[in-house]
């Protein structure tokens, strides 16, 4: 195939098109060189805004083809095809590009992905107080439902042995969480701390001396109501009936009942735990429970100390301004008595000058008797 006569030109402006090969960009065409033009597609008759091409313009479009063909097959660097003749962004030959600029190649470095999300900072551990007696209750429970978790994930999967079922089994898992029903039996029978950890407490002695009760998804609702029910009333001066026990952990009385019994033989009447060992406990949950930590700085001390001298300025503020208050009320309340008292006195002298004239004339009229009569006294009898 013989080339038209500009493919020399056009040869070059391809090798100076092309010289940045490396970076894969390539500057596009000038409006003054742009003299190839892409290859037309077949279609629907355009309006008279796109021409029919002429015989000059359809022989530059073969060329361009061929010097694209010929480049793509006959690159320098195998291993790097070479962007194609016409890139994506290249200027529309029948638009004048007045206001186009050249491309600038990507500022990202090489082998970095752009717009990468930072990876976000690990939760900070929440602490907790050494004393379990000021360990807050949500925390608390937390704290225990986790451990309850674990053990029921860990002897579901062990078969039940020789089908013996305990007083604690229930034909069918509760629908309500363990978290949700120990949290509904802290808040509505109003457990304290030493009551929950006696809780977890009699677990150990309860699997110690009855080898035939675990923790599992059939039984912990059921031990969990009758533990709490047992722990509040050995450890607790005031507690509940077995009638609110009941109707909070959603058993009859009877049932309660039959669970009570049966749990206080099984631990053969000893129900207090010794203080040393709710402490172990305590430190041995908040160990075992990812995201809590003991304060062992002491941080948690300052921060109730800060808090507490803060709930102390804030009380002298209140009292302050309540005095304050009060001392307004009573000092217009006395400045309304004195100009009450003022208004009462100006009125008292202005009715006194009347009252005063009319009692000067009188005795002025009286005077010429009275001094008639202190003659006649002083004058001396006739001979």
């Amino acid at each position: 195939m013989t080339l038209p006569r500009p493919l020399g030109k056009q040869t070059r402006l391809v090798k100076k098109r092309l010289k940045d090969v490396g970076t894969q960009w390539s500057p596009p065409i000038e409006p003054k060189q742009n003299l190839i033009r892409r290859k037309p597609v077949p279609g629907p008759p355009h309006s008279s805004a796109h021409p029919t091409q002429s015989p000059d313009s359809q022989s530059q479009s073969q060329a361009a083809t061929a010097i694209s063909n010929l480049h793509v097959t006959g690159s320098k660097r195998g291993s790097s095809p070479t962007p194609p003749l016409d890139p994506p962004n290249a200027p529309d030959p029948h638009v004048t590009p007045a206001s186009q600029s050249p491309a600038k190649p990507s500022e990202t470095p090489a082998g970095s992905t752009p717009n990468k999300r930072a990876r976000g900072a690990s939760p900070a551990a929440t602490l907790m107080p050494l004393s379990y007696s000021e360990a807050s209750l949500p925390d608390l429970v937390i704290l225990i439902s986790s451990m309850l978790m674990e053990l029921i994930r860990h002897n579901d999967s062990i078969p039940l042995a020789n089908g013996h079922l305990t007083r604690f089994h229930s034909r069918a898992p509760p629908g309500i969480s363990v978290r949700d029903y120990l949290q509904r039996l802290t808040q509505h029978a109003t457990l304290s701390q030493p009551i929950l950890l006696s809780m977890v407490y009699y677990i150990d002695r309860l699997c110690a001396l009855y080898p035939a009760f675990t923790i599992n998804s059939l039984t912990v609702h059921r031990f969990l109501i009758a533990s709490a029910t047992v722990a509040s009333k050995g450890l607790s001066d005031s507690f509940w009936t077995n009638k609110t026990y009941a109707k909070v952990g959603g058993v009859s009385l009877k049932e309660l009942a039959l669970l009570e019994l049966e749990f206080l033989c099984r631990l053969e009447w000893r129900i207090v735990p010794k203080p040393e060992t709710l402490v172990e406990y305590y430190h041995s949950l908040v160990e075992q429970t990812p995201g809590y930590e003991i304060d062992i700085t002491g941080k948690l001390e300052l921060e109730r100390e800060e808090q507490e001298e803060r709930e102390r300025k804030e009380k002298e503020r209140k009292d302050m301004e309540r005095l304050e208050k009060e001392w307004e009320k009573r000092e217009t309340e006395r400045l309304e008595r004195e100009s009450m008292d003022r208004q009462r006195a100006s009125s008292s002298r202005r009715e006194s000058p009347a009252s005063g004239g009319a009692s000067g004339v009188s005795s002025q009229r009286q005077s010429p008797s009275s001094s008639s009569s202190s003659r006649q006294r002083r004058s001396p009898p006739p001979l």
